[in-house]
């Protein structure tokens, strides 16, 4: 799975990456799910595997020096065109992002944890009701077990 930010370098030295003005069109492809990755960036150009143009894909997590980065996306970073990822850490002075960012990011992971023990309680909740479900789609097709206006 791709990271934020990720890109794709022609040969001749372009690089493609998706901005916030990508984002309908990534929702029309249907690629939100993991808009960071490089199919995302395919779906959005009209690219296939097939006929994409010669290159690399190529992504970085470490924010720690604009260096890491093709200048094209440095200047749609610092400019706020790229900002459908996770605010990675390094882009703000380390006490700002500590005192701001961290709390926050620990209050969603909290909640997402919820989130997932929730989610496979509702699966195990909804499996039981489907099988319940079938049971009484067996008990309906004995003519004894239904109501009166169904027993004809």
């Amino acid at each position: 799975m791709s990271e934020f930010v990720s890109w794709y370098e022609t040969l001749d030295g372009n690089v493609h990456f998706l901005t916030d003005a990508d984002m309908p069109r990534a929702k029309e492809c249907g690629v939100m799910d993991d808009v960071v990755g490089h199919h995302a960036l395919y779906a959005v150009k009209g690219w296939t595997t097939d006929n994409k143009p010669m290159g690399e894909e190529r992504e970085c997590t470490d924010f720690s020096t604009p260096a890491n980065f093709p200048p094209a996306i440095v200047a749609a970073l610092k400019a706020g065109r790229v900002t459908y990822g996770d605010f990675p850490e390094g882009l703000l002075l380390s006490a700002l992002y500590a005192e701001r960012a961290a709390p926050l990011y620990a209050e969603r992971d909290a909640l997402y944890a919820k989130w997932e023990a929730l989610d496979a309680k509702w699966k195990a909740l909804d499996a039981k009701w489907k099988a319940l479900d079938a049971k009484l789609w067996v008990l309906f097709a004995v003519p004894a077990n239904r109501a009166a206006a169904w027993k004809e």
